[in-house]
């Protein structure tokens, strides 16, 4: 039976891992979906071990065929479960604060994020895998340095999730149903003593270097960024004329400032350090932030406190100076604040709780926003639970006071003096050659000033999958636009 508490084993290099896998007999996965079975037929036996500078995990994956097609990172079919997938999951300042999601497919093509109680923001870590097909499956070694994570000489939290999806399979490393990888996850206790410490003060210079023609003029245009780093935990980037191109995107093609096209964030000045600015309900799109001429950010975390300020200069924007801290006075509960402060006269304050019943595997969320340059008001609440296999359910309030939306969320907020509720609720049954679902919604967005509908969606149907292709066994959905 799996322990709680997960024992990472030391060694001295990154090949002793295999003299590791030798000799112990390392951990079990557990399914969970469709059923629960303790010893599956393709099973997955993982060993977790650490170098002074460097976590190591390295999996033996078994099963008849594997199904992977993708190559480059960040696949989303990875974490959509098509196609297989280990991922580990690393909560470096204990259980019930933000985690790292790792995951690597057959193919060595690597999938990283920050996973925090309000969603899911970018990571790109300097994670390296090798994976190897094998005659019982394929294999898989993860290396993540220390010095790629923010973390606390505190337990960890640990997950390890696989996925098989041609069966539509879930193991864990620590069982659960309800995929809250804040909360339920096991523990993990390391020597910080053998763990190589960072220099107090680090000093990174990151020059950069761009040429572009521009109606047939050639423009060269140079700058770069400065950052001090703390140990583990603080961070200050200092950057002028960054070169913020249109990263992941051919910028030939593309045109970023066309924001009806929602881009991901792929910026390294915006993307570390990004979970720390997660709330409920988001407020800022740092996508907006078209042409950054300079800018200061500073980042900070402890096992209870976290602080993140930004102060930015934009082509388009002006100055804005951006500030949000939490405070954890609990594992599972989490307070919020956050203060907008800008040029063009968007000035914004806001507050948010959100707490986990572990029991009940359902979180509440609660957040109040103010615009103080004109009094307009934001508020959210939300219910939700998630179970696979079992019930889930969501329910969730918003409420917009005209004049919200700004060059700041544009894109994130769509409608502005409304009222806004939506809700769902399914039963997820898994057999091992189908999966039973019957499933309920109802939404609907309110003029808020005389309360007529602008649009309302509702219905029921149950779906049905079955080991080849699923079948909606019955549905009545309707919608109307007023």
């Amino acid at each position: 039976m799996l322990a709680l508490s997960i024992h990472a084993v030391k060694i001295k290099d990154i090949e002793d891992i295999y003299k590791i896998v030798e000799e112990s007999p390392g951990y079990k996965l557990t399914t969970v979906m469709p059923k629960l079975q303790e010893n599956p037929s393709d099973s997955s036996i993982v060993y977790i071990a650490y170098t002074p500078t460097e976590l190591i995990v390295y999996s033996k994956n078994y099963q008849k065929g594997i199904s992977a097609n993708s190559r480059r990172r960040d696949a989303v079919a990875m974490v959509k479960g098509q196609e297989d997938n280990i991922a580990i999951i690393i909560a470096p300042y204990g259980k019930g604060n933000d985690v790292y999601y790792i995951a690597v497919n057959p193919l060595g093509a690597i999938y990283d994020k920050m996973i925090s109680i309000f969603g899911e923001t970018e990571w790109d870590g300097n994670v390296k895998a090798l994976t190897e097909e094998t005659e019982y499956g394929w294999s898989a070694l993860l290396i993540i340095p220390f010095n790629a994570l923010n973390y606390g000489e505190v337990v960890w939290g640990i997950q390890i999730c696989r996925v098989i999806s041609k069966k539509g399979e879930m193991q864990f490393l620590f069982p659960t149903t309800s995929l809250n990888y804040i909360e339920d996850i096991a523990e993990m206790k390391l020597d910080f003593n053998y763990i190589k410490k960072d220099k107090n003060f680090n000093f990174y210079v990151m020059p950069s270097v761009r040429f572009s023609q521009e109606d047939k003029t050639n423009k060269f245009t140079w700058g770069g960024t400065i950052r001090f780093k703390q140990g583990s935990k603080s961070v200050l980037d200092i950057t002028y004329h960054p070169d913020f191109s249109e990263v992941d995107v051919d910028m030939f093609k593309f045109d970023l400032r066309r924001l009806p096209i929602d881009y991901p964030e792929k910026r390294i000045f915006f993307t570390e350090g990004s979970n720390y600015l997660s709330m409920p309900f988001p407020l800022l799109r740092t996508r907006n932030f078209e042409k950054p001429l300079w800018g200061v950010k500073f980042f900070t975390a402890t096992e209870k406190v976290s602080l993140i300020s930004l102060f930015i200069n934009d082509a388009s924007l002006g100055n804005a100076t951006i500030i949000r801290t939490t405070y954890n006075p609990f594992s599972s509960t989490k307070i919020g604040f956050y203060l907008m402060n800008s040029e063009i006269g968007y000035n914004l304050s806001s507050m948010d709780f959100i707490n986990y019943y572990e029991k009940l595997k359902l979180s509440f969320s609660l957040q109040a926003s103010k615009r103080l340059d004109n009094n307009k008001n934001l508020y959210y609440v939300a219910f939700e639970r998630y179970e696979k296999p079992g019930l889930s359910l969501g329910v969730s309030y918003t409420s917009i006071d005209s004049f919200i939306i700004s060059p700041f969320n544009y894109i994130l907020i769509d409608f502005e003096g409304i009222k806004q509720v939506q809700s769902f609720l399914h039963y997820r049954y898994d057999k091992s050659s189908y999966t039973f679902m019957p499933s309920f919604i109802y939404n609907f967005i309110q003029n808020k000033f005389n309360s007529e509908n602008i649009y309302k969606n509702y219905g029921f149907f149950v779906y049905l999958q079955t080991t080849k292709f699923p079948i909606i066994l019955f549905s009545n959905i309707g919608a109307s636009f007023d």
